[in-house]
């Protein structure tokens, strides 16, 4: 294993979609929950993180489909409220991991909104712009114009670093998109609840993958 691909929310950045949803609430959109799963149905969060449509748009379709007439600012406060700390050790093994040799590289499913909330954390919590100096290459679907889980997307991050997919462990919180990553012949991780990339053994994953395969 020469590679590692990871995921940043829920994996490099702590995240509780709760909060998002508990604050809309709060703001008088009481069903939200049904609106997000409905929503999530629709191709409106497809096309946001794939940068199809911008913050404007996002606001002005989220408030066609809840019958609000909350601020831009307001469902940008509610959107950003899943997003919680970027915790140091994350970051420091980040460098531990680039200085052993590792090649490390950021697929997020997010968008412009979120990228920008992301960076604000980094910047308040440890002095950084961004996180796109821990990495070769930091890909966000929405730039990417590609997202999680399908497989096709996966392929082109291998193909445009020129990454073979055996040698390159994917780590992610959703079950779903790790799914997607093997399909491409790529290791993959899923980081259940409760686990930390600290409690991944980096160094001879690739040999525990290989016997179990045996």
């Amino acid at each position: 294993m020469k590679n590692i691909i990871f995921d940043l929310g829920g994996v490099i950045i702590n995240i509780d979609y709760f909060k998002t949803e508990q604050m809309f609430v709060d703001n008088g959109i009481e069903n939200f929950g049904e609106l997000f799963s409905q929503m999530k149905q629709s191709d409106l969060f497809d096309r946001l993180e794939t940068g199809k449509i911008g913050e404007k748009d996002f606001c002005n379709e989220l408030r066609a489909v809840a019958g609000s007439d909350m601020p831009d600012e307001m469902i940008i406060d509610c959107w950003n409220a899943m997003l919680l700390d970027i915790p140091k050790e994350r970051l420091d093994l980040l460098v531990k991991l680039k200085e052993e040799g590792y090649r490390l590289f950021l697929f997020s499913n997010t968008n412009i909104i979120h990228l920008e909330a992301f960076n604000q954390i980094a910047k308040e919590e440890h002095g950084l712009d961004n996180l796109d100096g821990f990495f070769e290459t930091a890909y966000y679907s929405h730039e990417f114009q590609r997202r999680k889980p399908h497989a096709e997307s996966f392929q082109a991050l291998l193909d445009k670093e020129g990454l073979k997919p055996r040698d390159t462990l994917f780590i992610d919180d959703t079950n779903l998109h790790v799914k997607g990553a093997r399909k491409t012949g790529m290791l993959a991780h899923f980081l259940t609840g409760g686990e930390s990339i600290h409690d991944i053994e980096f160094n001879s994953f690739g040999a525990k993958i290989l016997m179990i395969l045996v």
